[in-house]
């Protein structure tokens, strides 16, 4: 899995995802048996800003977990990315995807990261 720093804020891509499931568990917005399903084998694959926006590549590893962040999870998990990068939380786009689909893909030769800070 990538591993890259984060413009603005000064943090790798897997430190800005230990803080985001660190506060959401803290904040008791999302539950710790819906973080462990969930969102704990999740990985920021990719940030990259683009015009106004700032859009995320979340990989997930199943399309259970998937449709589960999509449904469920998505706006405190862009809530808290949005708070830790410095951005308001309608400037963050946040893509759910598999994982084996944007290793498959060759998405993971070109990762770029960049957030507004």
């Amino acid at each position: 899995m990538p591993v890259f720093m984060i413009d603005g804020c000064g943090m790798t891509n897997r430190q800005v995802w230990a803080l985001v499931l660190n506060e959401l568990r803290e904040s008791g917005a999302v539950g710790r048996a819906e973080l462990d399903s969930w969102l704990r084998d999740a990985v920021l694959l990719a940030v990259d800003e683009q015009d106004e926006d700032v859009r995320v590549q979340l990989g997930v590893p199943h399309a259970l977990a998937k449709s589960r962040v999509e449904g469920r999870l998505l706006s405190p998990v862009r809530q808290e990315l949005a708070r830790l990068l410095g951005l308001d939380d309608g400037d963050l786009v946040i893509e759910v995807g598999l994982i084996r689909d944007w290793l498959d893909d060759g998405s993971g030769r070109d990762v770029r990261a960049s957030a507004r800070g």
